[in-house]
């Protein structure tokens, strides 16, 4: 048998004799419309389709509906109701009264809020620019505070490309332009690298003198050999041992520095 016919293919799934619709739809069916069983169960059916249709109407299909339902259940009055929610959605006469009262005095306080608030701006718009001319005149003063800043450049030209029609010049004259102007920049760029190797060299020879005040601090002023070890009761200058021993072996002994008779000292370590 081939495998690809529909007989055998079917028998292959199923295990069993294909169905045909011929076999299935061969049946009499005269005799069963005659039935009343078969119109009983038509009748009844669409006597409850028409009664659940007329009551879905009646009650109302969704949200509303359900609202409706359950408000009848409930036992509750819909007029009722209506006239409550409509004693609280509408005051009074008095409250109507007061509800206007507060607006207007709301809106009054509004436009006394803005007349300010423009007066405020007006006052703070005319205190800034008081500040803004004061600040003008102060700043040209100057202070020893402020960084050190360069020379300003001697030569400070702006190159014009074109005529005085707005048409561009010629290239000839355009090259001729633009290498002054790049002499002028590298001569300027030369003399700025010269000024900063000065400023530099200055804040190095500041920084070696300051370095050998504080090494020379460190020894003693009379000796300038030994470090200071000791220091006057009296005047509290620092010297060496050695130097203050001597000194106060003396028979009017007096510091050195400010000429005070001193009697005794003190150890006194460099920090």
């Amino acid at each position: 048998m081939d495998p690809l016919e529909e007989d055998f293919a079917f028998k292959y799934f199923t295990k069993g004799a294909p169905i045909k619709v011929e076999s299935v739809l061969n049946f009499d069916l005269k005799e069963h419309l005659k039935s009343p069983y078969l119109w009983t169960t038509i009748v009844a059916g669409l006597g409850l389709a028409y009664y659940f249709l007329t009551s879905d109407d009646e009650i109302g299909i969704g949200p509303a509906g359900a609202f409706e339902n359950n408000n009848a259940e409930n036992g509750v009055d819909n007029f009722n109701q209506y006239n409550y929610i409509n004693q609280d959605v509408i005051p009074p006469p008095q409250q109507q009264q007061q509800q206007q009262q507060q607006q207007q005095q709301q809106q009054n306080n509004h436009i006394h809020h803005n007349h300010n608030h423009s007066h405020n701006n007006n006052n703070h718009h005319n205190h800034v620019q008081q500040t803004t001319t004061t600040t003008t005149t102060t700043t040209t003063t100057s202070s020893s505070f402020l960084p050190i800043t360069p020379p300003p450049p001697s030569n400070v030209q702006h190159v014009k490309l074109k005529n005085k029609n707005g048409e561009p010049l010629p290239l000839e004259e355009q090259n001729l332009l633009l290498l002054r102007e790049n002499s002028n920049l590298r001569g300027e760029n030369r003399d700025l690298r010269v000024w900063v190797g000065n400023q530099i060299n200055n804040i190095n020879d500041r920084m070696e003198k300051m370095q050998t005040d504080l090494e020379r601090e460190k020894f003693c002023h009379i000796c300038e050999e030994n470090e200071k070890q000791v220091c006057w009761r009296e005047c509290g200058h620092r010297l060496c041992a050695r130097c203050a021993t001597l000194i106060k072996k003396t028979s009017h002994p007096q510091c050195s520095i400010c000429r005070k008779l001193v009697s005794d000292f003190y150890l006194a370590w460099n920090t």
